[in-house]
């Protein structure tokens, strides 16, 4: 089995990070509770670095890209972010979901 320590960025892999972390300012310092990360290819990265299924609610959810996630990512700090629009669209009602924190920051963003 591969190295499931190396990250997506040492390996070259095209993907980004969304959900609620991607909105942070300090995004590329925070830890997600729930990290949603869009791929290009999943069945193929799975198997490339052999990630075993997690648990309902445990893990890192990787998601297939497949409407232009990876088209407009914004690299900070050698890490590859969703812009921070989708990264809201998602933590409002993608699979990650965390609908009431969602609405926190949107609330943060419309008064700003």
């Amino acid at each position: 089995m591969a190295n499931t320590r190396t990250t997506l960025g040492e390996a070259e892999e095209n993907y980004a990070v969304s959900g609620l972390v991607a909105m942070r300012e300090d995004r590329t310092v925070a830890e997600a509770n729930m990290p949603v990360f869009y791929v290009e290819d999943l069945i193929a990265l799975a198997d490339r670095y052999g990630f075993p299924p997690a648990a309902s609610g445990q893990g890192v959810l990787l998601l297939e890209s497949g409407n232009g996630e990876l088209d407009q990512v914004e690299n900070e700090a050698g890490i590859r972010f969703v812009p921070r629009s989708l990264a809201l669209l998602d933590a409002l009602a993608g699979s990650g979901r965390e609908p009431d924190k969602a609405e926190n920051e949107l609330r943060k963003l419309l008064a700003a």
